[in-house]
């Protein structure tokens, strides 16, 4: 193409500008160069309308807050421990582990059953928080 032609803002290639919007025209045609500008474009409508109109601000301001408040009711909801099993589960787990180690001796099957929970507890931290068992 010819130097005479403008660079796009975003990518810097030159392109073509459309003859009757040539003063007007900063991107070229590229499809990201086009998201980029579309992306700009909204960023810029939605700050003058929280700007000049009370109603949308209020809006906004009453969805930001309904949004934070489901982000923080689902990281409790992370962060609280598990109920209780129930028995039974809890029985099943108990003869599981009594039957992969081969004992009937209780002390011991408590005392392996702390051992996993242990390592469960490391694993269930995270790769980054040592421990890899």
């Amino acid at each position: 193409m010819s130097s005479q032609f403008p660079c796009c803002e975003r990518c810097g290639r030159r392109y073509r500008p459309d003859r009757f919007n040539r003063h007007r025209r900063k991107f070229c045609a590229d499809p990201e160069c086009v998201a980029a500008r579309a992306r700009e474009r909204k960023r810029k409508s939605y700050e003058k309308r929280i700007v000049h109109d009370e109603a949308f601000r209020l809006s906004e301001v009453a969805r930001c807050r309904e949004g934070m408040r489901r982000c923080r009711a689902a990281a409790r909801a992370r962060a609280a421990p598990d109920a209780a099993l129930p028995a039974s589960v809890s029985e099943a787990l108990v003869g599981l582990v009594a039957h992969l180690a081969d004992s009937s001796d209780p002390q011991q099957v408590r005392s392996l059953l702390g051992s996993y929970a242990e390592r469960g507890r490391r694993l269930a931290v995270g790769p980054c928080a040592g421990g890899g068992g």
